[in-house]
């Protein structure tokens, strides 16, 4: 017996492995589509999802459902503006250095901020460290 005791959708006991749900590949796939995952969630499993939302995307976001579903473009529209108002610094290519990325903003997060308001700007102090120094010979 494996000892894998998971339900779906996922309710408060369920046990969850990684050959289960591959969180780290899920979120690389997210990332990878420009997916935002919105969990509009009944109250008794907001805590489940929260746990799981934790281990995504900084974007994904949890919020609690209705009884009648009424809330639901509530729900969307506030996930959508917290997208919207998060700004995040990505560097791309750091073969050969070393970043730091500070954001300067009241409301950080890792590498970025968030709340930000429209036509706001944002700075960040970036430190590149050179990994290794080779000796350049230039030519005049």
């Amino acid at each position: 017996s494996s000892g894998i005791n998971a339900e779906w959708p996922l309710r408060p006991g369920s046990h969850l492995s990684l050959s289960l749900f591959p969180s780290m590949q899920v979120n690389q796939m997210l990332i990878n589509n420009n997916i935002i995952p919105i969990f509009a969630i009944e109250e008794q499993y907001l805590d489940l999802y929260q746990k799981i939302s934790d281990h995504m995307t900084q974007l994904s976001n949890v919020g609690k459902l209705s009884a009648d579903s009424s809330n639901i473009v509530e729900l969307v529209r506030d996930a959508l503006y917290r997208v919207t108002s998060t700004i995040n610094l990505v560097i791309l290519d750091s073969l050969g250095y070393t970043i730091e990325i500070e954001p300067l903003c009241d409301e950080r997060i890792p590498n970025g901020c968030t709340n930000v308001k429209y036509g706001e700007t944002v700075d960040f102090r970036v430190t590149f460290t050179l990994e290794k120094c080779e000796e350049l010979a230039f030519r005049k």
